[in-house]
């Protein structure tokens, strides 16, 4: 053995190897931990890249997503009342539209009332952000004029719905001319749909 190659002893051995753990310890530690933000950073760049890719697409498509929504407020328009005016204001505007359509179809209108959206509207179906309102109507005349007003009714924007038609004939066959039309009954049940504020 030379003077400058000594043989380390085991206590020098284990006192190297001491050394040698504690600086790779902390090492594989710092390893560890680097590893698992790692994994961690590289799922939340997979959750997230779909959402990114969605919202890069709404993105791109704003534009036409935007006239699709001008084209349903249009078509919302022709079938629903804003509310611009509360459900009693609205359902008299209508009845007066109604009374209007079916005195120039050459009925005699003969009572008519507003009933409020919360007798013509059915518990159990919700109607969502919509309320119904009700306009019931009697009125007379001959049939031609009853199916002029029914066909008039296509007109009639935002759109009014018939729920019910009952028709009673006014006196007896019998006591009718045979060569005049009878006269008939009509107990019109009307109703829309108004946005609720």
């Amino acid at each position: 053995m030379t003077a400058g190659s000594q043989k380390l002893t085991p206590r020098q051995w284990l006192l190297l190897g001491g050394i040698g753990l504690i600086l790779i310890v902390p090492l594989a530690a710092l390893s560890s931990w680097v590893y698992s933000k790692h994994v961690w950073a590289q799922e939340q760049v997979e959750t997230l890249e779909p959402r990114y890719a969605r919202l890069a697409g709404i993105q791109e498509q704003a534009q036409e997503i935007q006239e699709a929504l001008e084209q349903i407020e249009t078509v919302k328009a022709l079938h629903i009342y804003p509310a611009e005016q509360d459900s009693t204001q609205t359902g008299n505007a209508v009845q007066q539209r109604l009374r209007a359509l079916l005195d120039k179809a050459g009925l005699s209108v003969v009572s008519s009332q507003v009933r409020p959206s919360s007798e013509s509207e059915d518990q159990s179906q919700s109607l969502g952000p919509y309320e119904r309102i009700a306009v019931s109507m009697t009125a007379e005349g001959g049939w031609p004029a009853i199916q002029l007003a029914l066909l008039s009714l296509r007109d009639v924007s935002p759109t009014v719905w018939l729920d019910d038609l009952q028709l009673n004939l006014l006196g007896n066959l019998e006591s009718n001319n045979p060569k005049v039309a009878p006269k008939l009954s009509a107990q019109f049940t009307f109703s829309i749909l108004r946005s609720k504020p």
